[in-house]
């Protein structure tokens, strides 16, 4: 069997999918895998802050297009990338076991983000790691700051353009980049996007063959945690622009969350916890949106989004 795999083409993407395409020769070594380099919306846009980019599924809508179109058979995704409803004729084949959800701080002179003199300056994209950083420290300066690992890095170390970045702590090993790190935040009092961490394996629905190969690589407690995840974030309308950071995780039976809505500005922030079945990860998602809403998520909504 030939299979192709759909990826962006930054370097992590391509290590992603090179770790996909490793795994199923393994495991299946008649099969002759190759890769297709596709350009998405937010890789054409790398400069604007993420915030401002109008498209859903930014990094996901070609990809969706080539499966869809025939052009290959698989497509790897950096599962907090993708939207929360697959379109139609897609489907998750795999969620495979996920690498370290937690947000990792990288600092110019090795020092914790605890330690960081007044005023220092720090890099990242994500609405959701701004709020935090200023719901921790409103005596730093956060900056937008966009571009593949690589670049932001060069803009750490050579351009002196920050004192520290903050960035996935998933990305940076799978880069074998895991030397930069400082220090990681704790996914319980610091948690990540919904699904950070973990990759999705997409395929067409209509297209067994593939489907049955890559539903060797699904890990169920990955996916319980990043559906539990997924499902408060779809419970409160929100995407990528959300400051919002979910962690699940499980023991024995049950699923445990953690999650914080955060204004842009870091002045409020609403903490929740929730329970429940390993069974049930979408209704505990929900459960935890309501206890979000109950206690004062609908009016942060209300401005987050009129915004």
């Amino acid at each position: 069997m030939d299979l192709t795999i759909g990826t962006r083409g930054s370097r992590l993407a391509l290590a992603q999918s090179e770790w996909v395409k490793t795994r199923l020769e393994e495991m299946f070594p008649d099969i002759r895998i190759t890769l297709c380099l596709v350009e998405t919306s937010g890789d054409k846009d790398s400069t604007s802050p993420l915030a401002q980019i109008p498209v859903l599924g930014a990094f996901t809508k070609e990809l969706d297009r080539g499966l869809l179109q025939g052009v290959f058979d698989l497509a790897v995704h950096s599962l907090k990338d993708v939207p929360c409803t697959c379109p139609e004729g897609i489907l998750m084949g795999a969620i495979p076991e996920r690498e370290d959800p937690s947000d990792a701080f990288c600092s110019r002179t090795g020092m914790p983000f605890s330690a960081m003199p007044k005023g220092s300056v720090i890099g990242t994209s994500s609405p959701r790691r701004q709020a935090l950083l200023r719901l921790a420290r409103s005596d730093i300066y956060v900056q937008d700051m966009r571009g593949n690992v690589d670049t932001r890095l060069r803009k750490l170390y050579e351009l002196k353009s920050c004192d520290a970045l903050v960035l996935a702590s998933a990305g940076l090993r799978r880069l074998k980049l895991s030397h930069h790190i400082t220090e990681c935040f704790p996914p319980q009092s610091w948690p990540g996007a919904p699904g950070q961490g973990a990759l999705a394996v997409a395929v067409r629905s209509d297209n067994w063959d593939a489907l049955s190969v890559v539903q060797m690589l699904e890990h169920p407690p990955t996916r319980c945690c990043t559906t539990a995840e997924r499902a408060v974030l779809a419970a409160l309308g929100g995407g990528c622009k959300l400051p919002l950071g979910v962690f699940a995780q499980t023991n024995n039976e049950t699923i445990e969350v953690y999650a914080v809505l955060i204004d842009q500005d870091g002045k409020r922030a609403i903490r929740v916890q929730g329970h429940g079945k390993v069974g049930d990860p979408v209704g505990t998602g929900k459960r935890v949106a309501d206890k979000i809403l109950a206690e004062g998520g609908s009016a942060l909504l209300d401005e987050l989004f009129a915004e």
